[in-house]
């Protein structure tokens, strides 16, 4: 899976998630990018993750994304080329039938 932009808060920073066999293969120096390894960047990608673990940051997103959800829905509910709206916290996805 990889990661961008939002791990740091809009900055330009990029991860890569693998798993424990697909890391073993990849040796330091393999890889790298522009910015990689930017002091700036990577303490505004720690400020992004201490933020994403408090507690009620999550359940904010949670209650924001329902409420938007419902506001979608009763504005394009009616319109016969949205299928459905759906999401999780604040992703959401607007399906359209055309």
């Amino acid at each position: 899976m990889t990661l961008a932009k939002p791990l740091a808060g809009g900055l330009p920073i990029g991860a890569v998630l693998v798993t424990e066999r697909v890391a073993s293969a990849i040796n330091f120096g393999d890889h790298g990018s522009t910015f990689s390894g930017s002091p700036l960047i990577c303490n505004a990608a720690l400020a992004v993750l201490e933020k994403f673990s408090e507690p009620s940051f999550l359940a904010s997103a949670a209650k924001k994304g329902q409420h938007l959800k419902q506001i979608l829905t009763q504005k394009l509910g009616h319109n016969p080329h949205v299928k459905e709206v759906r999401g999780l916290g604040l992703i959401v996805g607007i399906e359209l039938d055309v």
